[in-house]
């Protein structure tokens, strides 16, 4: 038997492809916490005065989530994909049960702003600050023993919220140069919110949230162009400041047809891989788990959403048994979790990992 670790312990040693004492679980908790406390969602996005985000209640429902479930990781913060492109202009709706959404993209109709804009100051631009509040708030009374993750978009996807997906697209393939210049900002600007919400006491590794930046939205040549290339850009930054990267790709990565990608995001320099839905766990873990820990496993759509718990339970075991053998796995969903999941069914996810997923590891039964 392992020595019992902290949650933050296990998931470190995971990350660093190492045997903890106990499978660890990311939750991915980003608007999912809201439901924990019965809080609204423009009660904490834009609760505060003025519209501010606030900070002091969207750390109180992280928290609270956390005990309610005891996974090992949590984001610090209510995370909505507004908060940029709210900073430089645009427009979010909050339904009050809802997840935020992107309305008016910053740059959505006049993509020639960009040339006047600049960096943001993440403790005074936006709705920023109160997301770092939430970050000092989550990290000063959870951070000794849990883990704590950057949750922050990857460079195509975070310039997606600015501009809109499809006219960023299209400017990758006519207006090269409003693209690049549009992901260099936002390369930018991810760079700096790691380094803030580090210094606000996240203490695990940085979770790139990449929908947008894998072959769902790009074919691979875009890909190779205009993600990896800053993903590289983002882990060198993160290294630097003593922190690994976890990248999140949306697309079947297990196809062969796209297997290739998986290796150059590897050489890119990152942690861990979260593979979504629909790949083949048991091929990752043997052809890419001795570089890099895999991340993920539980589908939202077919376990967690409909349930039952014995269905959740049954999938946890089944990703234990093809990923978890010498270390270097950790469970999630297979993407983020938000309001309207039902929480019993993530507790299950949670409850059974760490009933099954204890080391030495017994799953034949």
């Amino acid at each position: 038997m392992i020595e019992k670790m902290t949650s933050l312990e296990r998931a470190r040693v995971a990350l660093n492809r190492g045997v903890p004492d106990v499978v660890p679980v990311f939750s991915r908790d980003l608007t999912f916490p809201l439901d924990v406390v019965n809080y609204t969602t423009p009660e904490v996005c834009r609760g505060g005065p003025n519209g501010a985000y606030n900070g002091e209640k969207s750390a109180r429902a992280v928290i609270a989530a956390q005990k309610e479930l005891g996974h090992d990781v949590c984001v610090g913060s209510i995370w909505d994909l507004g908060l940029s492109s709210d900073a430089y202009g645009g427009i979010t709706d909050f339904p009050e049960q809802g997840i935020p959404m992107v309305k008016v993209p910053a740059f959505g109709e006049r993509p020639e702003k960009i040339d006047e804009m600049s960096p943001l100051d993440f403790r005074k631009d936006g709705r920023y600050p109160g997301v770092l509040k939430s970050y000092e708030i989550v990290s000063k009374e959870i951070g000794n023993r849990v883990g704590i993750a950057v949750n922050i978009e990857g460079p195509v996807t975070e310039a997606s919220m600015m501009r809109g997906t499809e006219k960023l697209v299209f400017d990758m393939m006519i207006h090269p140069d409003i693209a690049k210049k549009i992901i260099d900002l936002a390369t930018t600007n991810i760079k700096g919110f790691i380094k803030d919400c580090i210094e606000g006491g996240a203490n695990w590794a940085v979770f790139l949230a990449s929908s947008n930046d894998g072959t769902e939205i790009l074919t691979p040549e875009l890909m190779r162009k205009y993600s990896l290339p800053n993903i590289t850009t983002i882990v060198e930054h993160a290294k630097k400041l003593g922190y690994p990267v976890v990248f999140h790709p949306h697309g079947i990565f297990t196809d062969p047809r796209n297997s290739q990608l998986v290796d150059e995001s590897i050489a890119t320099g990152i942690a861990g891989f979260q593979f979504a839905e629909k790949n083949d766990f048991k091929l990752a873990k043997e052809k890419w788990g001795s570089r890099v820990c895999i991340l993920g496993g539980v589908d939202i759509a077919t376990a967690i959403l409909p349930g039952p718990v014995s269905r959740i339970e049954d999938e946890v075991k089944l990703r234990l048994k093809e990923c978890a053998s010498g270390g270097g796995y950790i469970v999630m969903a297979s993407c983020s979790l938000h309001r309207k999941t039902p929480i019993p069914h993530v507790k299950a996810m949670v409850d059974a990992t760490h009933r099954y997923g204890v080391y030495p590891l017994h799953l034949d039964g």
